[in-house]
């Protein structure tokens, strides 16, 4: 029998982490996101494993794993790791290993990961709104801002109300204003403004309420189409509000004058006016051009 030279325990060598880096990726401040990491024991003889962690509180240990705990020659052991942000900004931290192979604690694994701000409320001045009018809106964050700022999506339910599609938070700040345009309705309306970022959104709600004020008079003329094989009988009015699709009928019956006083128009509102004229057996002609009047 002959001598085959000497095996020598390397303490640095002797547990082993799989991934020896973890990037959690981006994560919104107060929220948590786990990874899993795989310690082995690759040495000849067991190791116990008297602690494991980061220096900072954003990254730790979970899942009920406890310490001291004796990792067996060839045994691994499963443990969950999980970060959570409290600032934003890209973290990262060595994952440090302290164990029976070496007195002082050692680096194990690298751990990264990004806190992103999140939504913490959305208000404006008024929740309800009577004609047209504008509202002074604001969001906050639960964080400042990165560098570079912080892009909100917002959105409204209901074409009655306008928004911007974003609005951008600076760097360093934690608030942002913006402005929702209201139209004039003729009936109540419920509205729902919605800002989203991050993964995290925040509602606000305003009450649409016709205008009460005196209506007004808006009186319209048209010329009448020249002469026609297809006798034309009257004519019927559409009106809508600026930005709105949708027209109302504003004859109840088909007019033969060429004029036609609208009695019902509001303040502060614009106003989009079109005529169809209507022949002897009923059929309607395509819309003439639409002329548009602002209500002072």
């Amino acid at each position: 029998m002959c001598g085959c030279g000497s095996i020598s325990q390397l303490s640095t060598n002797t547990i082993v982490a799989t991934p020896s880096t973890i990037t959690f990726g981006s994560v919104t401040v107060g929220q948590s996101a786990t990874a899993s990491i795989t310690l082995k024991n690759r040495g000849i003889s067991a190791v116990e494993i008297q602690d494991l962690g980061a220096s900072g509180q954003v990254f730790s240990i979970v899942g009920g794993t406890t310490f001291p705990l004796s990792l067996p020659v060839g045994a691994s052991v499963a443990l969950k790791l999980q970060f959570t942000p409290t600032s934003s900004g890209s973290m990262t931290e060595p994952l440090m290993i302290t164990s029976s192979l070496a007195p002082n604690p050692s680096v194990i694994a690298t751990i990264s990961g990004t806190g992103t701000p999140g939504l913490s409320a959305l208000t404006c001045n008024s929740n309800a709104l009577s004609g047209a009018e504008a509202d002074s809106c604001s969001l906050s964050l639960n964080t400042a801002a990165p560098a570079g700022g912080f892009v909100v999506n917002l959105s409204s339910n209901n074409v009655a109300v306008a928004l911007p599609g974003t609005v951008t938070v600076p760097a360093n700040d934690t608030s942002a204003g913006f402005t929702a345009t209201a139209t004039a309705v003729s009936a109540q309306q419920s509205v729902l403004l919605t800002a989203t970022g991050s993964g995290t959104s925040e509602t606000f709600a305003i009450s649409l309420q016709p205008n009460t004020g005196a209506p007004k008079e808006v009186a319209l003329s048209w010329d009448a189409p020249e002469s026609t094989d297809d006798p034309i009988t009257g004519y019927i009015v559409f009106r809508s509000t600026s930005g709105s699709s949708v027209y109302q009928m504003l004859n109840t019956s088909i007019d033969p004058e060429t004029t036609y006083t609208d009695t019902s128009a509001q303040g502060g509102t614009t106003y989009n006016y079109y005529v169809e004229s209507v022949d002897v057996a009923g059929i309607k002609s395509a819309p003439s051009n639409m002329t548009t009047i602002a209500i002072p």
